[in-house]
């Protein structure tokens, strides 16, 4: 059963994801990056998955942001939507940061690559799946929220 755009569940729901979404990024600057890090500060290592968090982090924000304000946007409820499911993607790629460790290694095993190809290879798959899928999914779904009227949302 869908419920309309607007509806008190959808907008309770939202709230319920944006404050999740928004505690599990904060709380992921308070873990130090085990592999990829390229910062150090204060003894915590900072590297990809931060930055993958952070990418989270600023689409869920860009997304709350245009509705809190949607007045002033033409499309808000696309553009919304739009931020928000990158919000997801971003948070998919943050997860999959973790595999790396793992994953890296037994491609590089199973297809028998050298360590350079076999780190490529799961950078390809753990980083670029996600992005293409992202993009053909959030592609698809923009035009059904295309001219959809963002004044059945409480402010």
């Amino acid at each position: 059963m869908s419920r309309r755009k607007g509806h008190v569940c959808t907008v309770g729901f939202g709230w319920l994801y944006s404050v999740s979404m928004y505690s599990l990024c904060l709380s992921s600057f308070f873990i130090s990056a085990d592999i990829l890090s390229f910062v150090e500060i204060a003894g915590m290592h900072y590297g990809i998955f931060h930055v993958f968090a952070l990418w989270g982090t600023t689409q869920l924000s860009v997304g709350l942001y245009i509705m809190i304000r949607r007045h002033a946007f033409s499309e808000p409820l696309e553009w919304h939507m739009y931020n928000m499911l990158w919000s997801v993607v971003g948070l998919v790629m943050a997860t999959n940061s973790h595999l790396f460790r793992y994953v890296s290694p037994w491609i590089t095993s199973q297809m028998g690559l050298s360590i350079g190809w076999g780190i490529g290879l799961t950078g390809l798959l753990l980083w670029g799946v996600p992005v293409v899928v992202g993009t053909v999914w959030i592609e698809r779904l923009r035009p059904r929220y295309r001219g959809a009227s963002a004044d059945a949302v409480p402010a």
